[in-house]
């Protein structure tokens, strides 16, 4: 990998982030300068530093990026290069607190995990009804309503059939009084 010995795994991890950040900055810096040489100056300075080709294709730079890298004199002014090393404590700070923040994420993931397999079997019901209140009385009442909605039918279709017994009946006792009539008559 590098030429020099990190002092830290964090510090190698961090470079290791930043490196895309590093190449997207190079490459806006073409945008503003308008020239790839413009954009080398911009990029790490171990960059510059690279002698051999697997050195620069263990870095993931080609190796024009290291012909340039190595052909561009260092530029002459101090300002770009504190711009670029501000920038690149920002993206390193800033790179920080979010792994920082992510790693807090996956703890909080893990503790919620943990807290969830030491609850015994069934103790989420209790949660689960308090949180669907509204939605299982909608459930209940509509039950309730499919109930009342088939008595009445069943009371209505037994209506229906007491109406044609009823009819029936009186049809037989007609029936049956005539010939009661007949039978007087005939005495």
């Amino acid at each position: 990998y590098p030429l020099h010995n990190p002092q830290s795994t964090k510090q190698t991890q961090i470079k290791t982030m930043l490196r895309p950040l590093c190449t997207k900055l190079a490459t806006r810096a073409i945008h503003w300068r308008g020239s790839p040489a413009a954009a080398i100056s911009y990029r790490i300075p171990q960059l510059s530093l690279m002698t051999s080709s697997r050195a620069a294709a263990d870095q993931g730079f080609t190796s024009q990026t290291r012909t340039l890298a190595t052909t561009t004199p260092p530029p002459s002014s101090g300002p770009p290069i504190q711009k670029s090393v501000d920038k690149s404590q920002e993206a390193i700070d800033k790179a920080e607190q979010l792994h920082k923040e992510l790693n807090e994420l996956i703890k909080a993931q893990k503790d919620r995990q943990n807290e969830e397999a030491q609850r015994p079997f069934g103790s989420g019901i209790v949660q689960f009804f308090k949180a669907s209140k509204p939605e299982m009385f909608n459930i209940f009442f509509a039950f309730v309503c499919v109930l009342l909605a088939y008595q009445i039918h069943k009371m209505r279709a037994g209506i229906k059939k007491l109406l044609a017994d009823q009819e029936e009946k009186k049809a037989e006792i007609d029936r049956l009084r005539g010939l009661l009539a007949t039978l007087s008559r005939e005495e």
